[in-house]
């Protein structure tokens, strides 16, 4: 019996264009309907997951940052793992000494020095004003220390930059790095991952891994994918995440992968005939 349902976001449940399809919201809201408790476990802020979440009518709480932050829908926080002050700081000089691009990531908002990320943030907010990300644009290390800051995003660094940076970071005690896109570095808190905050999920809500189903596509969601009984790893997923799922879907995200796999679930078995196209 599935009693707990945890989706990543990008490029799980978001299509290419970053929508949710009719099809995937009928079957996320059967989902509730049949009295499972469905979640979202994503790399983003609070901010920039809210619309999806008011899109599924998801209610509980909801992974964010990487597993850094878990929050429900009245802003109480269940967990809250920030990155350390010691390796935050050798990072931020490291990555502005070495001109890598950069963003770090709170709760509603996010810092760094200009880079196309940061753009993004700004067209975000120009299409989203009920979901605003607080932008603060930094360039020298005293202004980036000060605040929280849940994760450090490090964007493409490529070669000989991308090698030395991550012995770099691997050689900083206290943290986790993984990766959430091709060429898209990030790193929290050691416990700050997906695979932790789906077991304070579980305990939460008094759910076992063995009634727990997550989907997941990146690096990011291995450890959240080895946590529960029935894990899917997306079609167009990397092979790290393919390799800690114990299935994998049929169908891409472009195709309603999860959709089409949770409707060809045993668990599933009257769901087809209400089914919309």
């Amino acid at each position: 019996m599935i009693r707990l349902a945890v989706f990543d976001l990008d490029n799980t449940l978001l299509t290419p264009e970053k929508d949710i399809t009719d099809r995937t919201a009928h079957a996320l809201g059967t989902l509730k309907e049949k009295g499972v408790r469905v979640a979202i476990a994503t790399g983003r802020t609070v901010a920039l997951a809210r619309p999806f979440i008011e899109r599924l009518a998801l209610e509980g709480p909801m992974i964010f940052n990487n597993g850094a932050l878990i929050e429900d829908e009245k802003d109480r926080i269940l967990v809250e793992r920030p990155l350390p002050e010691g390796p935050k700081r050798a990072l931020v000089e490291y990555a502005l000494a070495e001109g890598l691009p950069f963003v770090l990531y709170d709760r509603e908002s996010v810092s760094g020095p200009e880079n196309d990320r940061m753009a993004f943030f700004r067209q975000w907010n120009e299409t989203h004003p009920s979901s605003l990300v607080q932008i603060n644009p930094a360039k020298d290390a005293e202004s980036l220390m000060k605040g929280t800051a849940h994760k450090m995003l490090v964007l493409r660094p490529e070669g000989k930059k991308r090698d030395e940076f991550l012995a770099h970071a691997h050689s900083l005690e206290g943290i986790h790095v993984t990766m959430s896109q091709a060429g898209y570095y990030d790193i929290m808190e050691k416990d700050a991952h997906k695979g932790k905050a789906l077991e304070a999920l579980m305990a939460h809500h008094g759910i076992s891994r063995e009634e727990t189903m997550v989907f997941g596509d990146n690096d990011n969601d291995a450890e959240m994918l080895e946590g529960a009984r029935f894990s899917y790893a997306m079609k167009n997923a990397t092979p790290r995440a393919k390799k800690a799922a114990a299935s994998v879907t049929k169908e891409s995200n472009a195709d309603d992968g999860v959709a089409k796999t949770l409707f060809a679930t045993p668990f599933w078995k009257d769901a087809r005939a209400n089914e919309t196209e």
